[in-house]
């Protein structure tokens, strides 16, 4: 926006004297003030846009001729100049005309559409500064006029513009362009800056010079010099005001939810290029409604079909489209035999994802798939894959039409063993009973067959049909399946295997509490062992916790204390109340074996420390100084970062420990906790009295620095 500088008359004349060459007539007297005003005002604005001596003189002629007013420059006479200028090589040529009127009229009967007229307000100038301007384009137009001898694709008149596609897509293009611009001689007379999500993009195609040289953060800087971080505040400024979206994409996204003025628009234009206008903003049912029943023919609609799926994802359109006309639509073009084909069976199968389709529909799909099926395997190869892909995850299609598809299919054996492998991985379909069906096929080698015994939904018959045949192998892989637990007479079944298969159901975390127990109590070490390394959830561990012939065996007390150190990241990101939970645990852990045990160290060393926030307290500091397996020297240097719990934790030491304690911290180079230390447990006017206390001689002695220090502390 700019600020027009008020001027008393003595000022405003002699900026007149210094502009004489842009005025027509020279002697001042003949003007009265307000013209003097208005000449004043439209030489600073022809200036800025850069209109030539010839020009001036011609809009100071019309001014004084006809009285025109300050506000009608603006509105008219500017950007008629402004353009006129640009597309004319004989500037003489402006005195042939008497008004602006004749020069609009002259314009439109010679100039083609890149050379019309551009509006001031589609060029957007909101902000000048030390002989540079902003612009923010408003139309593909004003981007061809402002962008004038630059190498943009915004800017570009004989071939596809690309402006449109730019400011659709979350995108606001600045052109800080300078009043004198040259560019083909000098690259950054004219730069573009592109903001997207309301931040400067930094190189890439939008933050440019004329030349579309990419610019850096640095380059930028340099070029705008010390008014750079005012230019930028004029541009996020008006980067707010648009609510980081340039208004072209603003009208896009109504246009792709209103059906009312999507209508409109296809009466203006047609339904095509109304489409186009909509860009790759989310498309509402009311408006494809519209769009589709806009088309006039089938080989229109056929080809409308191939342009959206390019444009919006057909995949998408399906996922989120609730309207069944619309489906149809597009289910009757893919079963037509004229589209289906093995080039695009695979956004046949996509289409169908996630999509409900009825039942004989779907048969009739895979009967043109299958019926594709040679020329897929020479032509596509992967194609067949991706379509057995989209069945397999399709919830609607039934487990007959995917068995049929699999069994049909001119894949090799490995190749669909592979297939099968990889679904068997898959979460939700591990839910589901197709696998129970494929574990009988040829096909299926034995790595697949124990994947899938192991973690699928299995039916009942043939849980018992494993566990008769008598494959150890087999039935302790059953035994970690946790569909298993829907049966208990399968599980009191496999408990009466072997000690292997219940130490794989000691593994199988889905059973339910009481067979953990049993598991626990198990007469088997090895078994119940097993089961305390398995433990996954709280209620087991308050069990465990509660049982003293459990918590008595330092084997299973091991046991669980690796369980929970191994999974403690993930527990810590899931459940903080179970955290503190384990806090619990780790303190009762602290007093039995946790410091005679490596992994504690390893913990204390390397482990994220956030746990022990939860841990450290009076009561465990209390129990780990009691405890004569204790190693106080690893869990002083532990606490040496918490000067309240370390000082809590020496006061509790028997004088015969304190100075092993303060040698261990003295070698990790923490003096200053030593110091500390000693000067809390004494009152400052027994400090020196202190110093002469038994348990604080030697490490004195030693360590003359120290005592030097406390010394002079006292002093």
């Amino acid at each position: 926006m700019y600020i027009r500088m008020v001027r008393n008359g003595k000022e405003t004349d002699s900026f007149l004297k210094k502009e004489s060459a842009s005025l027509f007539y020279k002697d001042l007297k003949k003007y009265t003030e307000d013209q003097k005003k208005v000449i004043e005002s439209a030489l600073i604005q022809s200036t800025k846009f850069g209109l030539k001596s010839i020009m001036k003189q011609w809009l100071t002629k019309n001014i004084i001729d006809f009285n025109v007013s300050e506000l009608k420059i603006k509105e008219d006479y500017l950007s008629v100049l402004i353009s006129f200028q640009s597309n004319e090589t004989d500037l003489k040529k402006i005195f042939d005309f008497q008004s602006i009127n004749e020069v609009i009229r002259y314009m439109e009967l010679n100039y083609g559409s890149e050379k019309k007229i551009v509006p001031l307000g589609e060029m957007n100038i909101f902000f000048e500064l030390d002989g540079r301007f902003i612009s923010m384009p408003m139309t593909e137009r004003a981007s061809i006029f402002l962008g004038k001898d630059t190498v943009w694709c915004t800017a570009y008149t004989a071939s596809e513009n690309m402006f449109r596609s730019y400011v659709t897509d979350n995108t606001i293009l600045f052109y800080i362009i300078s009043t004198k611009a040259n560019p083909r001689k000098n690259s950054e007379d004219k730069i573009c800056v592109g903001y997207e999500n309301g931040k400067i993009v930094y190189g890439g195609s939008k933050t440019v010079d004329s030349a579309n040289n990419e610019i850096s953060k640095e380059r930028l800087d340099k070029i705008l010099g010390n008014n750079v971080e005012k230019f930028k505040t004029a541009m996020s400024a008006m980067v707010s005001k648009y609510k980081k979206m340039h208004p072209i994409q603003l009208r896009a996204v109504e246009l792709a939810k209103s059906a009312r003025k999507f209508s409109k628009k296809v009466d203006e234009v047609g339904a095509k290029e109304a489409m186009e206008l909509i860009g790759n903003n989310p498309i509402s049912d009311s408006v494809l409604r519209v769009f589709l029943n806009s088309l006039e023919s089938d080989s229109e609609l056929e080809e409308t079909m191939e342009y959206l799926n390019g444009y919006f994802s057909i995949d998408e359109i399906f996922k989120h489209t609730a309207d069944e006309f619309i489906k149809a639509i597009f289910l009757n073009l893919f079963l037509s035999k004229k589209f289906v084909s093995p080039e695009n069976v695979s956004t046949l199968s996509i289409l169908l994802k996630n999509c409900p389709i009825k039942e004989d529909i779907q048969k009739q799909v895979v009967s043109i798939l299958i019926s594709e099926m040679h020329s897929m395997r020479q032509i596509r190869p992967d194609v067949y894959y991706d379509a057995l892909n989209a069945f397999f995850y399709n919830e609607q299609c039934s487990e007959e039409i995917k068995i049929d598809l699999l069994t049909g299919s001119l894949l090799s054996p490995s190749k669909k063993d592979s297939f099968v492998e990889h679904m068997s991985y898959n979460y939700l379909l591990k839910e589901t009973e197709i696998f129970d069906t494929i574990l009988n096929f040829d096909f299926i080698r034995k790595h697949t067959s124990e994947v899938i015994i192991a973690t699928c939904n299995l039916r009942k018959n043939t849980m018992n049909k494993i566990i008769s045949s008598g494959n150890v192998s087999s039935i302790e892989n059953l035994a970690r399946n946790s569909s298993i637990s829907k049966y208990e007479d399968i599980v009191e079944r496999l408990f009466n295997f072997s000690e292997s298969v219940r130490e794989n159901l000691a593994l199988n975390s889905g059973l339910k509490a009481e067979y953990q127990i049993r598991l626990l109590h198990d007469k088997s070490k090895d078994v119940a062992i097993a089961k305390a390394s398995n433990i996954n959830n709280k209620k087991m561990i308050e069990y465990f916790m509660s049982r003293k012939e459990l918590t008595e065996n330092d084997e299973l007390l091991k046991a669980l204390f690796r369980n929970i150190y191994m999974d403690i990241d993930d527990r810590l990101l899931e459940n903080r109340r179970y955290l503190l939970f384990i806090a619990e645990c780790y303190s009762y852990l602290f007093e039995r074996v946790a410091i005679e045990n490596g992994l504690v160290i390893d913990l204390l060393t390397r482990k994220t420390p956030l746990i022990f926030n939860y841990i450290w307290d009076e009561e465990v500091i209390e129990k780990l100084v009691a405890n004569p397996r204790s190693k106080l020297g690893l869990i002083a240097n532990f606490l040496s970062e918490n000067e309240y719990y370390l000082s809590y934790f020496i006061r509790l030491l028997p004088s015969e420990k304190i100075n092993d304690v303060f040698e261990t911290i003295i070698g990790l180079g923490k003096n200053k906790h030593v110091i500390m230390c000693i000067e809390r447990h004494n009152k400052p006017r027994n400090l020196l009295l202190g110093l002469n206390e038994v348990y604080y001689y030697k490490i004195l002695d030693k360590h003359p620095d120290i005592k030097k220090y406390l010394e002079a502390a006292v002093l």
